[in-house]
């Protein structure tokens, strides 16, 4: 007995759905962008660089007005070599700037942002030797 057309596009749709919706969503859960939950993200800019580098961190779709403390973690050790509390517009956009210096570990750094009103995103950045 053959399961009927509309049956099997359904299975299909369903799949490729399952497939997709995550990408689009941005929750794919890869490291090679901006990751956050509902909308909310964080956009390094450079992703990367040596010691000294100058990254613009960009904030988009966090609550208007919220307040947003941003802390740059050591993805290896676990340590916040820095953390500061920035807020964003009445769009729920803002940036802060940071300046890796000679005393942070090398290597990649989640950028953590948790926002007074319960939004959060997280994006990445690595310092690099040279």
């Amino acid at each position: 007995m053959r399961a009927p057309r509309v049956v099997c596009t359904l299975l299909i749709l369903l799949s490729i759905s399952a497939m997709v919706l995550p990408f689009i969503a941005g929750c794919d859960g890869g490291d090679n962008g901006p990751v956050g939950g509902g909308g909310t993200a964080v956009a390094v800019a450079p992703p990367s660089g040596p010691v000294g580098t100058e990254h613009t961190v960009r904030l988009s779709a966090f609550q208007p007005d919220e307040s947003v403390v941003m802390e740059f973690k050591h993805a290896e050790s676990g340590e916040v070599v820095y953390a500061t509390e920035t807020g964003v517009d009445e769009n729920g956009n803002g940036s802060v700037r940071f300046v890796s210096k000679p005393e942070y570990p090398l290597g990649l750094y989640y950028v953590i942002a948790t926002g007074s009103k319960g939004s959060t995103a997280r994006g990445e950045l690595t310092i690099t030797k040279e």
